[in-house]
C-alpha cells in the first residue's frame, strides 16, 4: 500500500466513525452535538491540510443548500452539518452518492412509518395546507414544529447517512 491509499483509508474509516458517532448521538438524543461536529471538522482539516481552502468551500457549498430544509424545519441542523462534512471529505460523486443513499434511505423509513402508524393520507394532507399556505402568504414558515407535531413521525436522519457511507464504501467505491 502505498501512502496515496493510505490516505484514501484512513479518510474513508474517519468519515465512517463521524457518521457511526452522528447516528448514534441522533438515535439516542434526537440530536448531533455541536462538539462532535468541531471534532470531524478539525480532522478534515488535519487530513485535508494540503487543501483546506477547498475542504472548507464544500462544506460552506453544502450548508448553503440544504440550509433551506433547516430553514423550514424539515431536517435538523445537525443533518445539514454532517451532510456538509461528508461533502468536505469525500469530493464529488462520493459525497453524492452518500447523501442521496441517505435520502433514499430516509425516504424508505419514513414511507414505512407513514403505513406502520396509517398516517399516509393525514401527512399528505398536511404537506397540501402546507404548500397551500406557503402560497397564500408567500412566507415559508417551519413545516415541522415538535411541540405541534410530536415526534413520531420524525427519523434520525443521521442514521440514513450513515447507511448510505456504508453502502457506498461497501459496494460503490
Amino acid at each position: 500500500m502505498n501512502k496515496k491509499e493510505g490516505i484514501i483509508i484512513v479518510n474513508q474509516t474517519v468519515i465512517l466513525c463521524l457518521l457511526a458517532g452522528s447516528a448514534f448521538f441522533d438515535l439516542k438524543n434526537h440530536r448531533i452535538p455541536n462538539v462532535w461536529i468541531l471534532l470531524g471538522l478539525a480532522a478534515g482539516i488535519y487530513l485535508h491540510w494540503e487543501e483546506p481552502v477547498w475542504f472548507l468551500l464544500r462544506i460552506l457549498a453544502v450548508t448553503l443548500l440544504f440550509f433551506p430544509l433547516y430553514h423550514c424545519r424539515m431536517i435538523g441542523a445537525g443533518d445539514v452539518k454532517v451532510m456538509s462534512l461528508v461533502c468536505g471529505y469525500c469530493k464529488g460523486t462520493g459525497s453524492i452518492y452518500i447523501i442521496g443513499i441517505g435520502f433514499l434511505t430516509g425516504a424508505v423509513w419514513s414511507l414505512a412509518k407513514l403505513l406502520y402508524y396509517h398516517s399516509l393520507k393525514e401527512r399528505l394532507f398536511y404537506l397540501a395546507a402546507y404548500i397551500q399556505r406557503t402560497i397564500r402568504t408567500k412566507e415559508i414558515g417551519e413545516y415541522y414544529n415538535p411541540g405541534r407535531d410530536g415526534s413520531r413521525m420524525t427519523i434520525p436522519f443521521a442514521v440514513c447517512l450513515f447507511l448510505g457511507g456504508f453502502l457506498y464504501y461497501a459496494f460503490f467505491n
